[in-house]
């Protein structure tokens, strides 16, 4: 039997990010909605609906475009495991921030886990051309919860795909790209370059949190040997995945163009990245990520 606690399906949390817009500052993580605080004090005011017109999870990672000192938007996206399943929004960065001008339904046919959504700019006003969709084989379900199944299951033969979305477009305007089926918490950036969409990201080849057998390997049994010294190559081949990856995305041909922008024989376990705000959209250079040393990480268990 599935319980709700205070009538809602997740735990109410905001501590993933914060935010500023509109010079006012929010505090959020995906699983509900913002809730503005005070930067000084740190002390909540309250939630941040947009008026009232956004009432579901909000993503993490919201893109911020300024236009100019004082006007631009705010894009943002939610999943939830009843339909609509996704939906996209922006917000006018106004005095109050407070106009929701464009709020559309994906009309997907799975709630997928979605952390992040990109978006280019354009380079002649800076603002959002193309808003950039994960859709990866990562989803909740709540049939599979009632049943006793996973509420959040990875599908290894499930399709992977990647939207193209003009800012202000439908569910009937994303131009779709089928890639190969893998999972993205985070998205280092998004632009384009001439015909192509560029989208850089620290992929993995699989799910990252895998839930072992429990008949066949016990807590204690993951903890002594899965990230030991003499299990080294075992746990080289668990992370390995980590690595930036990039698709270019051509808008004209409809092909794709998949590479590891690392080697094939680094050690490092490489996420959490971050670029220059600056050239959020926009084509660049630098991206920075925190690095694990995979021996280091395996002699530390």
């Amino acid at each position: 039997m599935l319980f709700l606690r205070f009538g809602v399906f997740h735990k109410y949390l905001s501590n993933t990010n914060v935010f500023e817009h509109s010079k006012k500052y929010y505090s959020i993580a995906e699983n509900h909605i913002p809730q503005e605080i005070n930067i000084r004090t740190l002390e909540t005011l309250g939630n941040w609906t947009i008026n009232g017109d956004w009432t579901r999870s909000f993503t993490a990672h919201p893109k911020n475009f300024l236009t100019n000192r004082d006007t631009g938007e705010l894009v943002i996206m939610g999943t939830y495991p009843l339909k609509p399943y996704f939906e996209l929004g922006v917000i006018s960065v106004s005095a109050d921030g407070k106009q929701m001008i464009h709020k559309v339904d994906l009309k997907l046919n799975r709630c997928i886990l979605c952390h992040e959504i990109g978006v280019t700019k354009s380079h002649n006003n800076m603002s959002c051309r193309y808003n950039v969709i994960l859709d990866f084989p990562l989803t909740m379900d709540l049939k599979r919860l009632i049943i006793g199944e996973e509420l959040i299951k990875y599908n290894e033969d499930g399709y992977a795909r990647i939207g193209i979305m003009p800012r202000y477009g439908d569910a009937n305007s994303i131009k779709w790209f089928e890639v190969e089926p893998c999972y993205v918490f985070h998205l280092i950036n998004c632009f384009e370059d001439y015909d192509e969409v560029v989208v850089r990201a620290c992929r993995a080849r699989r799910w990252i949190i895998p839930r072992p057998n429990e008949s066949e390997l016990s807590s204690d049994t993951l903890n002594e040997t899965s990230f030991s010294k003499d299990n080294i190559e075992s746990s080289k081949d668990l992370f390995s995945f980590f690595n930036v990856c990039e698709w270019r995305l051509n808008m004209k041909t409809s092909k794709v163009k998949m590479k590891n922008l690392t080697t094939n024989d680094h050690r490092f376990i490489m996420e959490l990245p971050m670029i220059n705000e600056h050239f959020i959209g926009l084509k660049n250079k630098f991206g920075y990520q925190q690095l694990i040393n995979l021996e280091t990480f395996s002699n530390s268990g």
